[in-house]
């Protein structure tokens, strides 16, 4: 994981008007109160005044309901802590990185917009991702096997099923001399396998495939699939995840029969309560992908760059 940061401070500034050697020259300036930038005015207080907010008018802001961010203050501020002088509050650090991601805004109007400079802006943004990251095992993971049979009992209509799994592309920039990555709407993109329970809480998340690779194979070459045919899957042999056509019939997944126009009663109605209990996993895409990760856009290429280095991670480093 190291070496995924450190590869990724050295990404220059790219979502800005200014020329790259001229991002790049205030990257590595002193980044002290005395040698911020004076161009053009700041809001004062704004995290704070931000706290002050409606929750409605919060979430509108931020994309995050208030107790939610407050959760994430309480719960990292000693991970925050922080030896610089003056020393940028966790308030303002939470709430700057959850615009940025929120918003489609640049370094340096997120910065206007809380009083930093923007590379102090970069600066706070990469840190505090960084400790969300170091701690994504802690809320993205497989049920242990005493919770199965809890994660079971939330999806009512359908008997033992432990999750429902789809697949979805995050578009990229467009590599030079690699068709691989082009998709079947030809645009280019990276594949991203998701799993989640009724909740539309993600228990599972493999990605890393180019746009071109299909769906089932991803699939077959996922760490999950690895898991759950291994002699260490604890999960018992009645129980499944329920997928779309995309997905082969196997033992832990359950897909629709395919309608050829002669189904049986009995079948229809397996179908249509399949597709509503998988529902969930297509309604947990588009709030990941429509909600806090806007970011996620192609035309914002440090953002794309950023998930490339999650991605390359995340290969080697899944764990069940």
């Amino acid at each position: 994981m190291d070496l995924v940061w450190d590869a990724f401070e050295k990404i220059p500034f790219l979502d800005d008007t200014s020329s790259s050697s001229e991002a790049r020259s205030e990257s590595s300036t002193d980044l002290s109160s005395s040698n911020l930038s004076q161009d053009c005015e700041r809001i004062k207080q704004y995290a704070e005044n931000s706290l002050l907010k409606s929750d409605i008018k919060f979430k509108k802001h931020y994309r995050m309901s208030k107790q939610k961010a407050r959760f994430l203050m309480a719960k990292y501020k000693k991970d925050w802590n922080t030896t610089r002088r003056p020393p940028v509050p966790i308030q303002t650090a939470v709430l700057t990185t959850i615009w940025w991601l929120a918003n489609k805004s640049t370094y340096r109007s997120s910065g206007d917009r809380f009083d930093m400079s923007r590379g102090l802006t970069h600066s706070v943004v990469l840190r505090f991702c960084k400790i969300l990251y170091g701690n994504r095992s802690k809320f993205i993971r497989w049920p242990r096997e005493d919770e199965l049979r809890g994660v079971a009992d939330n999806f009512k209509k359908f008997p033992n099923v432990i999750g429902a799994i789809d697949g979805t592309h995050v578009e990229i920039p467009k590599p030079r001399n690699d068709d691989s990555y082009n998709n079947r709407k030809l645009t280019q993109s990276i594949q991203v396998q998701l799993v989640c329970n009724a909740k539309k809480q993600f228990l599972d998340v493999f990605c890393g495939y180019p746009g071109s690779v299909h769906d089932a194979r991803v699939w077959r070459e996922s760490p999950l699939y690895a898991y759950l045919n291994s002699a260490q899957c604890t999960v018992p042999n009645d129980m499944h995840l329920v997928g779309d056509s995309a997905y082969p019939l196997d033992t832990f997944l359950l897909r629709p029969y395919k309608d050829n126009g002669n189904l049986s009663p009995e079948k229809i109605n397996f179908n249509k309560v399949h597709s509503s209990t998988r529902m969930v996993i297509e309604n947990a895409i588009g709030l990941l992908k429509g909600g806090i990760f806007n970011c996620l856009a192609p035309e914002y290429q440090l953002r794309v760059q950023v998930l490339h280095f999650l991605i390359r991670s995340a290969k080697t480093s899944t764990n069940h």
